[in-house]
C-alpha cells in the first residue's frame, strides 16, 4: 500500500490478530471499510425481480417479501434491480441460494442488530469472499463492530482474510444513497430499549416506500408515512406495544391515511390471521417470494 498508515495498521492486524480488533476498534470503519459506494447500473433501465431475473418489467420497482418457516415473524425484503435486501436473519442465505438469488444481492440494509435481523450475515459474507466480490452493508456506524464480532465468531480462521480482501464495505446508514432512480435514506425508530433502530425510505421516481423495521408508533414514523405511497411495516402483535406495531395500529393507519397502501411484514401467527380478516383494498398481504410491483 502506498499509504504508510494503512500499511502499518494492516501489519498490526497480521501480526497481532488476537488483539487488533480490541486495540483498533475505529480502524475497521475508518481505514478499511469506508470505500465509495459502487453504483450498480440497471440493464437498459429495466427493473428485474426475485428468482425471475430474465423476466423484466420496464414499468416499476419490484419488491419481494418473504418470511421463514422456522420463524414467521422474520421478513427480509428484497428490492430489485439495484439488488438490495433489508435485514438478513437466520435462514435467509438458504432461501437466497435455493432461489438463485444470492449472487444478485449487492447491498444489505440493516435496521437493527437483534438476532432475527442480522445473524445470517457471516454466510453471505463468506459467499462474497469465495466469489471475490464486495458486499455493501448499510448499518448504523455504532453497530459495525457487532457484525465483525459475529463474523469472527462464525469464521475465526477466515476473519482476517475477509478484512484484507476488503470483502465488506460498510456504509453509514445516515448517508443518503442514490442508485440510478432510487434514493434511500434512514430514519430513527423506537423499539423498546434497543438502541440504534432505523427504518428506511425508498424513493423511486415519484413513489415513496417506507420500511419500518421493528418499531412502535413514533413521531419519525408518523412524519414519514404522511406522504408515503407504500408502508412495509412490522405487525408482530394483535395489539401494539412499546416494541412492535400491532394490528390495531394498522387499522388506525388504514382509517387515517386513505391513499397509503400497507404491506405487513414481521407478522406473528395471530396478527396475520386477524389481518387476513381485514377488508381493505389498501391492505396487501403477500406470501413468501411473491412480487409487489410499485
Amino acid at each position: 500500500l502506498a499509504n504508510p498508515i494503512k500499511t502499518a495498521i494492516i501489519d498490526v492486524i497480521i501480526n497481532t490478530k488476537n488483539v487488533a480488533p480490541t486495540i483498533f476498534p475505529s480502524l475497521f470503519g475508518d481505514f478499511i471499510f469506508d470505500i465509495d459506494v459502487v453504483i450498480v447500473k440497471n440493464i437498459n433501465g429495466v427493473i428485474t425481480t426475485s428468482n425471475k431475473f430474465k423476466n423484466m418489467s420496464p414499468k416499476g420497482l419490484k419488491t419481494v417479501a418473504f418470511s421463514l418457516n422456522i420463524n414467521p415473524t422474520i421478513a427480509p425484503i428484497i428490492i430489485d434491480t439495484n439488488n438490495i435486501i433489508v435485514d438478513f436473519p437466520q435462514g435467509t442465505m438458504k432461501i437466497l441460494k435455493r432461489n438463485n438469488l444470492n449472487e444478485q444481492i449487492k447491498y444489505i440494509f440493516i435496521t437493527h442488530t437483534h438476532a432475527d435481523h442480522f445473524f445470517d450475515l457471516p454466510f453471505i459474507i463468506l459467499d462474497f469472499y469465495q466469489r471475490k466480490q464486495k458486499l455493501h452493508i448499510v448499518i448504523c456506524k455504532k453497530d459495525r463492530m457487532k457484525v465483525l464480532k459475529l463474523l469472527k465468531l462464525g469464521f475465526p480462521g477466515l476473519f482476517y482474510e475477509f478484512l484484507l480482501n476488503k470483502t465488506i464495505n460498510f456504509i453509514d446508514n445516515k448517508k443518503v444513497i442514490k442508485i440510478d432512480n432510487l434514493t434511500i435514506s434512514s430514519y430513527k425508530t423506537v423499539h423498546g430499549v434497543m438502541k440504534n433502530c432505523y427504518g428506511y425510505i425508498f424513493k423511486y421516481n415519484d413513489k415513496k416506500i417506507v420500511f419500518t423495521g421493528d418499531t412502535t408508533i413514533c413521531d419519525n414514523l408518523l412524519d414519514n408515512i404522511k406522504d408515503a405511497d407504500y408502508l412495509i411495516c412490522d405487525v408482530t402483535n394483535k395489539v401494539g406495544n412499546n416494541f412492535h406495531l400491532g394490528v390495531d395500529d394498522i387499522k388506525q393507519f388504514l382509517n387515517e391515511y386513505k391513499n397509503l397502501k400497507i404491506i405487513p411484514s414481521h407478522m406473528g401467527k395471530n396478527s396475520k390471521k386477524e389481518l387476513l380478516e381485514c377488508k381493505s383494498q389498501n391492505l396487501i398481504i403477500k406470501e413468501d417470494l411473491q412480487d409487489l410491483i410499485v
